[in-house]
């Protein structure tokens, strides 16, 4: 039997235009351009220059060994390897834990810029972890948070633009390990952020149920109050972004990882979770990019903003 392309629906909505076929092979500049033409959303011109890139990006990604080691990390910067690449973590854990979100001035230099907020940082032990799949705004939702409850910032993301192989969105895909292991790893963002009691703003896939929980507990067992906060998008919406800022920024985020890796998971996760002793919890949709996210879920307790 000939294996059919999977597809895509939203979650809220499985309108016939909610749905986006994901080609076998995005490496076929082909299958690539049609799958672009299906969202309708691009010029010809960038559909063209869209379909080439996403396939070459493809071709590399499948020679990129996805669980990667501490000494493939270490090694990555050319010369750049054992203690000068620790001590670049290092480096990128006290610019986050001490400088403050970018703005209009510090936005394009990423050593200018961290994680604290401008509105002041809070030691309350609160944690709010902001989960998403990519392209549904979580950013959106994380900034104006951190303000309003005092919270730093704790973004993979950030970590990426810190390392030089990130080379202004480029070179992303391939620091997605090794961002999540300086966020985790002993002495990395979270657990410097933790010792000295700072309120944090945690944004994450959340796709699997098991490991949110896990990460909930381990903060609540050091005193914090956990906090769950949901960012949805319709994914042919978050298609469209993902892919606007590969074309705007560079930044590449495979479709196949957006729809077959994640999909809706992350909105299963919080209807299976959050009712787990979290502290509060709430959910907004993003998916219409021309008006404010809609708070469409709340409890007592969470934050306003």
């Amino acid at each position: 039997m000939a294996k059919r392309n999977r597809a895509i629906s939203d979650s809220h909505s499985d309108r016939p235009g909610n749905i986006v076929a994901i080609p076998k092979n995005l490496r076929n500049e082909a299958a690539a351009r049609r799958f672009i033409e299906k969202i309708n959303r691009f010029t010809s011109d960038e559909v063209a220059k869209l379909a080439q890139a996403i396939a070459a990006q493809e071709e590399h990604q499948d020679g990129v060994e996805m669980n990667e080691t501490l000494v493939n990390f270490e090694g990555r910067a050319g010369n750049e390897g054992g203690p000068a690449r620790l001590r670049r973590y290092a480096d990128v854990v006290e610019d986050i834990l001490t400088k403050k979100t970018p703005d209009g001035a510090t936005a394009s230099d990423p050593r200018a810029w961290g994680g604290l907020p401008h509105s002041g940082l809070n030691k309350d032990r609160q944690v709010f972890f902001v989960i998403g799949g990519p392209g549904t705004g979580k950013s959106r939702i994380s900034k104006p948070l951190a303000e309003a409850t005092h919270s730093v910032v704790i973004d993979s993301d950030d970590v990426k633009a810190k390392l030089p192989e990130y080379g202004g969105g480029k070179g992303a895909h391939r620091l997605q390990e090794e961002s999540s292991y300086i966020v985790e790893m002993p002495n990395g963002l979270l657990a410097c952020a933790a010792a000295q009691r700072m309120n944090l703003v945690y944004p994450k896939v959340g796709k699997s149920k098991d490991k949110l929980i896990e990460e909930m507990r381990r903060f609540s067992a050091i005193g914090y109050n956990a906090h769950l906060v949901l960012v949805r998008c319709d994914l042919r919406e978050s298609l469209f972004r993902v892919l606007r800022r590969f074309l705007d920024k560079g930044r590449y985020v495979s479709p196949k990882y957006v729809v077959e890796v994640v999909g809706t998971r992350p909105e299963h996760v919080y209807q299976d979770v959050r009712k787990v002793e979290w502290e509060s919890w709430s959910a907004y949709d993003t998916s219409d990019a021309s008006k404010s996210p809609e708070q469409y879920d709340t409890s007592p307790f969470a934050p306003t903003f």
